[in-house]
């Protein structure tokens, strides 16, 4: 819910779109029990440990975020940057016209 009410909020604040974002993975720890969560490298920590994966893209230059996903499974990774295309386009009208990631992000 709040990912899709997220840019219309921004946009009334009067902060211009930019022309490209910044896109990275983000692993989020989680202090529990639940086996069902994977094991995900946490750079802060320096090792693996159970945790959420979440995608986030801030505006390049404005570094506004304008899109995250906290609810990702590992099959779903791949896909993640395509389906932030699809709806950057459907919001703006246009494609972005940079995207800056590392090659980490996709395979």
């Amino acid at each position: 819910m709040l990912r899709r009410l997220w840019p219309d909020a921004v946009s009334t604040l009067g902060l211009p779109h930019g022309t490209s974002c910044d896109l990275d993975f983000h692993t989020m720890p989680l202090h529990g029990e639940d086996a069902l969560v994977p094991k995900h490298y946490v750079s802060t920590r320096r090792r693996r440990q159970k945790g959420l994966r979440a995608f986030l893209a801030h505006d390049a230059d404005t570094r506004v975020f304008c899109y995250a996903h906290g609810q990702l499974r590992q099959e779903e990774h791949n896909d993640e940057l395509l389906q932030f295309v699809a709806s950057w386009e459907q919001r703006t009208g246009h494609v972005p016209h940079a995207l800056i990631f590392d090659s980490t992000l996709t395979p």
